[in-house]
């Protein structure tokens, strides 16, 4: 045995099919060189003297052990740890090959990887692949499938540790060694450690650093590639924009959001994956002090919406966001590069001013004329806020400096996607199953400020009925009012039963003709 390697199971002196605790060690007489262990094992854990159960263990703990491991002639562990080689020694194909290894599920070469070595804060050799698809879109993900592995010196320490990175990045699988890790340290101190909290703080902030680079790049070949990743993974960035509590994890993740603008060309190669936050900023003059955006389900409502009317004449650019999660996404950035993120249908919003180049003297002229005075205007909302929506229906009416072309609109108001969740959670607590329950006509309270537009046909003709003396007429005018304040409801996607208003459009219709 003097050649003998020293990680040599003595299994061969067993017959095929007998248990490794019938072996009988031998005498340490016929040793030459190296160390002979003999394990003595308990009747209940008889199955661990079993080959198979031996070749499950040492393939699943020490499969990446520098020595080889042989038993009955065999190597057991031959997967090679690519971790430990150089960043630089490892090819694409060794790559492609340990990817599916780790993820047998995944199939071609991974989207992106990242091969990294650190020495301090601690000692770290990681190796994550990212891959090509988003198994979670087909309803096939599981954090737990492809997880990372924790190791310390190549011994495995948790398979699919998913303490390591945070819940949004549940898509990244791979390989940390980490040598700072006892090799006895136990499965429930995984999920406590600071140890391990602090690992994650490494490794979280490794892996955004290396997602910035790729999203920051300026070759075609990056771009195209980033936008590829924001496709398949967008929902979780928008995810760790929201669930994040760091504000600097935050910060460093609003460079990986990506959506349409007013100002580009929709569904062209070019723009597949949306322009960024410093997109954005860079084209945005320096006096703009805000970053606009709007929440519709489509871009054509989006730019056919009243609420963009001042930020056309304006020629402003404004970002289009459609996602259930991207108001969300806004509201837990707030601001960005020193610009605060406005939602173009808050109450507070600065009107943005028409470039001189851009203004036409006489439309504006026109429009000066056709508008309603001061006086009329305050006469009117006074009457529309006291004799027809009264506080119950909106907080105030006021003459808009933002409307062109549209009656009237809501502003201040809660967004679609907030009363569509606040209502879910009503209804869900409430045990409702029927889907009339799902309306938003049960907020309690006032659903914002309705602003007029002093220019508008309708807004004029009403406040001529309101200084008539005809009470037919000031009826009929009071049922337009109300479906004026439903056409703005319908605008901000927060109307909740639109049979409400059949009655009154057949009176309005039945005045008209």
């Amino acid at each position: 045995h003097a050649n003998a390697d020293l990680s040599q199971i003595d299994a061969e002196l067993a017959p095929s099919d007998a248990d490794l605790a019938s072996v009988d060690a031998g005498p340490l007489s016929l040793m030459g060189r190296g160390t002979k262990i003999v394990l003595h094992l308990k009747e209940d854990a008889r199955e661990y003297a079993s080959k198979k159960k031996l070749r499950q263990v040492v393939e699943k703990y020490s499969n990446f052990v520098t020595y080889p491991i042989i038993m009955e002639g065999s190597r057991l562990n031959t997967v090679q740890a690519l971790w430990s080689r150089g960043p630089k020694e490892v090819t694409s194909e060794e790559h492609s090959e340990f990817f599916k290894f780790l993820s047998p599920a995944s199939y071609g070469a991974p989207h992106y990887t990242l091969h990294f070595v650190a020495d301090a804060p601690l000692s770290i050799q990681a190796l994550f692949y990212i891959p090509a698809f988003n198994k979670e879109k087909f309803g096939f993900g599981d954090r737990d499938e492809d997880s990372i592995s924790l190791y310390s010196r190549k011994v495995l320490i948790q398979a699919k540790c998913s303490s390591l990175l945070p819940a949004y990045m549940r898509f990244v699988t791979g390989v940390v060694d980490c040598e700072d890790i006892p090799l006895n340290i136990s499965r429930e101190t995984t999920q406590d450690s600071a140890l391990i909290a602090k690992l994650k703080e490494v490794l979280t902030q490794r892996l955004l650093k290396f997602l910035a680079s790729k999203a920051s790049s300026k070759t075609p070949e990056d771009q195209h590639a980033y936008e590829q990743f924001y496709v398949e993974f967008g929902t979780n960035i928008k995810e760790g924009i929201c669930s994040e509590k760091s504000e600097d994890k935050r910060n460093k993740m609003a460079p990986l959001f990506r959506c349409e603008s007013s100002f580009d060309t929709a569904d062209t190669p070019e723009n597949m994956g949306g322009v960024s936050l410093d997109h954005y900023v860079d084209r945005c003059p320096d006096t703009q002090d805000s970053i606009y955006f709007i929440c519709a389900p489509s871009r054509s409502m989006a730019l056919s919406s009243a609420y963009m009317e001042a930020f056309k004449r304006s020629n402003t650019e404004v970002l289009l966001l459609y996602g259930p999660m991207d108001e969300f996404v806004m509201r837990h950035l707030a601001t960005y590069r020193g610009k605060k993120i406005v939602n173009v249908e808050s109450a507070e919003l600065a009107v943005p001013e028409v470039a001189k180049e851009s203004a036409d003297e006489n439309t504006e002229e026109k429009k000066a004329d056709k508008k309603l005075p001061e006086e009329d205007v305050a006469r009117l909302c006074e009457w529309i806020m006291k004799e027809v929506l009264s506080d119950k229906q909106v907080e105030s009416v006021r003459a808009s400096a933002r409307l062109v072309e549209s009656a009237a609109m809501l502003v201040g108001h809660k967004s679609a996607a907030t009363m569509r969740l606040h209502h879910m959670q009503m209804n869900m607590s409430a045990g409702h199953r029927d889907s009339a329950s799902l309306g938003m006509q049960d907020l309690d309270g006032p659903i914002g400020v309705l602003e007029i537009n002093p220019s508008h046909p309708i807004i004029r003709k009403l406040s001529e009925i309101q200084f008539s003396g005809d009470d037919k007429a000031k009826e009929i005018a009071k049922a337009v009012v109300w479906q004026v304040f439903d056409n703005a409801k319908i605008e901000a996607g927060v109307l909740g039963d639109p049979r409400s208003m059949l009655n009154r459009l057949n009176t309005i219709m039945d005045a008209a003709i």
